[in-house]
């Protein structure tokens, strides 16, 4: 199968909002969960159905569909669990502090 630009822009959207759709749950579930259990859950249910979709291309032959159905398996859940890990690991974000704020602030120090 031909890499074309018609592939390569389906392909790259549709890999970015996989990528969007893990991190959004993955933000969504309880930290007391952990990590591993919901990366794992979030990548097999994205890659089972496109790969299900994949056998609709007969021109694939076993070795290819194999080989690129498990690299997508390993990027997907190797992405999913940085995203997982760098969500738990997350420290609080600072309250970002406006000009009316610091106005505010200066107003109450000095009077």
């Amino acid at each position: 199968m031909p890499w074309t630009s018609d592939f390569l822009l389906i392909w790259v959207p549709l890999t970015l909002l996989f990528g969007v759709a893990i991190a959004a749950y993955l933000s969504s579930v309880s930290r007391q969960q952990g990590a591993l259990k919901p990366a794992v859950t979030a990548t097999l249910a994205l890659w089972v159905p496109s790969t299900v979709g994949m056998l609709g291309w007969a021109e694939l032959s076993v070795q290819v569909f194999v080989l690129d159905s498990v690299v997508n398996l390993l990027a997907a859940l190797l992405a999913s669990l940085a995203a997982a890990w760098s969500l738990v690991h997350q420290k609080a974000v600072p309250r970002s502090v406006s000009i009316l704020d610091a106005q505010q602030s200066r107003k109450e120090d000095n009077g």
